[in-house]
């Protein structure tokens, strides 16, 4: 046994979480320890929108009565909330038994966080005896370690495409397309999102070319927002209501609707359980509103589009003040504009984790925009000054976290 908690696991986990991308050890180490997983499982990679797509894909199964788990591809507090099943994370104790039992062997092979909480979810959804698994990559596909050898592949999903983590997945749209769906098995089906024509074309001559099935979610109709609830059409069902106010969220619903069709023969769900799933709280820092601060996790370009999309219904009209951080490898060039443009009074600032941007990072943007290092500290100043206004935290999923404990 380790000495070491969950507390401090989850410190050395979010110093060490984007530390590495190279596979070879890790497949090694699955080979050597027989690492598998025996539940018939769907893949979710993208760009963006792979938390929620999953997050509502597992709520229609669970729903609909089956035992599912869920893998999510980040963490908060622990790293216990990336694995859940039917909605329960696991135990900080059942976690720690399962690492301690590891550990040496994770050492020795100079596995990832990423990669040790996945061969850690496996380990847990065998003993759970699940019906169903639903797996959100981190960041790639096909060197990604939800990504094994031993898997019974259902479905893929591909979520969205954007130019993101281009010094591992490619520099073009259709390079990181085909890095993410290439793990896709022999004749497995593969539905996709929106896709460019580039995108599109290698995706679906890579799904022929194994014999799998190419499918396009279809478009959703008569959108509309009420009651803090996005309503849309999406066949069969019409006036389905999402509880969230940003439309990128009905897109990814769109795709976990569709998912639940393509593989309803082998996992039936009723009409009933869509709905109800799409009513459950999100996942938090998503188009999340309280009161007069807005706190969304977006942390690229594609994911600040969608946001400015969202903020003429999050902001009611009134002026918004934007608190933004962000990681080292992100383009602040690119991120930033579309948050300007919409005539947003932009802040900068940094927070509580290694990969943070510090200030000396932003000097090319400091004599467009001030610098405040405490993020809480100038949220807490924005609102005071700004009575009427509205605050939007933005940039990084762990800011918006910081802020809305720090609050």
């Amino acid at each position: 046994m380790t000495n070491m908690d969950i507390e401090t696991l989850a410190k050395e986990y979010r110093a060490h979480f984007e530390s590495s991308y190279e596979s070879d050890n890790y497949y090694h180490f699955c080979t050597k320890q027989k690492v598998h997983l025996a539940t018939p499982c769907i893949n979710i990679v993208g760009t963006n929108g792979k938390s929620i797509t999953g997050k509502l894909l597992s709520g229609i199964y669970e729903k609909a009565g089956f035992k599912v788990g869920l893998l999510l591809p980040y963490f908060f507090d622990s790293p216990c909330e990336m694995i859940r099943i039917n909605g329960t994370c696991i135990s900080p104790s059942e976690f720690m038994k399962i690492y301690d039992a590891k550990a040496k062997d994770f050492a020795k092979f100079g596995l990832s966080p990423f990669e040790q909480i996945v061969v850690i979810a496996y380990e847990y959804f065998n003993a759970s005896k699940l019906d169903i698994c639903v797996l959100c990559a981190s960041m790639g596909g096909e060197a990604d370690a939800t990504n094994i050898e031993r898997l019974d592949q259902r479905l893929v999903i591909l979520t969205k495409v954007a130019l993101d983590h281009t010094s591992y997945l490619g520099t073009t749209l259709s390079q990181i397309a085909m890095s993410k769906v290439a793990l896709l098995r022999e004749e497995t089906p593969i539905l996709v999102g929106t896709l460019d024509d580039d995108c599109k074309k290698v995706v679906q001559d890579f799904a022929d070319d194994m014999s799998a099935r190419f499918i396009e979610s279809d478009s959703y109709h008569h959108q509309h927002t009420a009651d803090g609830m996005f309503y849309f059409d999406y066949r069969p069902y019409k006036e389905l209501a999402i509880n969230c106010l940003g439309e990128a969220a009905v897109y990814d619903a769109c795709l976990a609707i569709e998912a639940s069709k393509i593989l309803q023969n082998d996992f039936p769900v009723t009409e009933e359980a869509v709905r109800a799933a799409l009513l459950e709280k999100m996942l938090p820092y998503r188009f999340e509103q309280r009161d007069r601060l807005i706190l969304d996790s977006g942390n690229n370009v594609d994911a600040m589009f969608s946001l400015v999309k969202a903020l003429r219904t999050l902001s009611k009209g009134k002026p918004i003040h934007v608190v933004f951080g962000c990681k080292a490898n992100k383009n602040v060039a690119a991120m930033l504009p579309p948050l300007a443009n919409y005539g947003c009074d932009i802040h900068l600032t940094t927070f509580d984790a290694p990969q943070a941007k510090a200030e000396e990072d932003f000097f090319i943007f400091l004599g467009d925009y001030d610098f405040t290092a405490n993020p809480i500290e100038l949220v807490k100043k924005l609102l005071a000054d700004y009575p009427d206004d509205v605050i939007l935290v933005t940039g990084d999923p762990l800011l918006c976290h910081q802020v809305a404990k720090g609050l």
